[in-house]
């Protein structure tokens, strides 16, 4: 036990408490540290796939949060609609959108923008045809969201101060990279801990077996080394059948 730990010990009960609750919240920091590594490598690799920063999906995670349309889902919607100003620019000129602007802006921004449009179109009919015609069957699943008011969301995003910005985000995610390779380490040293002396056990029952099988044979040669001596030496001076019984006594 720590030092800290013996002085709030000898406290009685109310140490007792209080060495809890420390323990609580070193497994409540670890939790906490451990969830921001995760949400921050999620945003890295969603920024990534986007070619857009951490700030812009975290404006995607709050659309999420607010419409209960997912963020993979609204990432996907983003992607689409850039390669659509790429590949079909007239579809967002027949809502009025400029194409020029729509291509300089985040994908937070870009939902937002077409958003607003869609949300200009009579309800209905009108409003369906033009997300289909921009996403295809994609528009269904995000269509929640862009007839929503995310402009009036992504204003309130960043009033809140969604604020995990690129630097901490890379510094959570090499944290992560990390922990990892810490993680791997020491499986690696703990089945070396286990491994060594394993090896060792069998080595050892390996030269007991050979050494038990070569002193057998030593001792075979050994008592026929013996016979041989004593048939000759009896021999030539007792009858066959006296050397013959030495030589069992022998």
């Amino acid at each position: 036990m720590s030092k800290l730990g013996l002085v709030l010990g000898a406290a009685g009960a109310a140490g007792a408490v209080a060495v809890q609750a420390l323990g609580g919240l070193a497994v409540g920091l670890r939790d906490l540290v451990a969830d921001a590594i995760k949400v921050s490598s999620r945003f890295q690799d969603l920024a990534t796939g986007l070619s857009s920063t951490v700030e812009a999906v975290q404006k995607l995670s709050y659309y999420s949060s607010q419409t209960g349309v997912g963020i993979e889902s609204l990432s996907s919607a983003a992607n689409k609609l850039s390669r659509e100003l790429v590949s079909a620019p007239s579809k967002f000129r027949a809502l009025g959108l400029s194409v020029d602007e729509l291509r300089q802006m985040s994908p937070d921004q870009l939902l937002a923008a077409v958003s607003e449009k869609l949300r200009q179109l009579p309800d209905g009919a009108a409003k369906s045809a033009a997300g289909f015609a921009l996403l295809g069957r994609e528009f269904k699943s995000v269509a929640p969201a862009l007839l929503d008011d995310l402009t009036a969301m992504r204003a309130r995003a960043i009033e809140l101060g969604q604020g995990l910005s690129e630097k901490t985000a890379k510094g959570l995610d090499d944290l992560g990279d990390a922990a990892q390779d810490l993680g791997k380490a020491w499986e690696a040293s703990k089945l070396e801990l286990v491994g060594k002396p394993v090896q060792r056990r069998r080595r050892s029952g390996r030269r007991s077996q050979y050494g038990n099988r070569d002193r057998g044979t030593r001792e075979d040669h050994q008592r026929e080394r013996r016979r041989h001596q004593v048939v000759s030496s009896t021999s030539s001076s007792l009858p066959e059948a006296e050397a013959w019984s030495a030589l069992s006594v022998a």
